[in-house]
């Protein structure tokens, strides 16, 4: 389903500071840009090293992040990866499982 005026998410900014607090304005410019991926379950779609091009908010379920194989965090519903990396301009910093 195409990201529209019924799926757009108001951030929690207790959980993500820079981006839960953009203005509203911010976030209406943002939305049109983005995609709906769905990911397999296990899948690795975010590799550690790799370009950080996307921010990723997860809508449903829980995705693990990983380290040297080590499980680091974990989001669910309303939380958002790779932020880092595109704020930085760094490669990712971990994998999501």
């Amino acid at each position: 389903m195409p990201m529209g005026e019924k799926t757009i998410m108001r951030l929690n900014p207790n959980r993500n500071p820079i981006l839960g607090s953009l203005p509203e304005d911010a976030m209406e410019q943002m939305f049109p840009l983005a995609k709906v991926e769905k990911h397999a379950e296990g899948a690795d779609s975010i590799k550690e090293g790799e370009p950080s091009d996307s921010i990723y908010f997860v809508t449903w379920g829980a995705v693990a992040i990983m380290k040297d194989g080590f499980e680091i965090d974990r989001q669910s519903a309303g939380g958002v990866i790779g932020e880092m990396g595109v704020l930085t301009d760094a490669p990712r910093s971990a994998t999501r499982y």
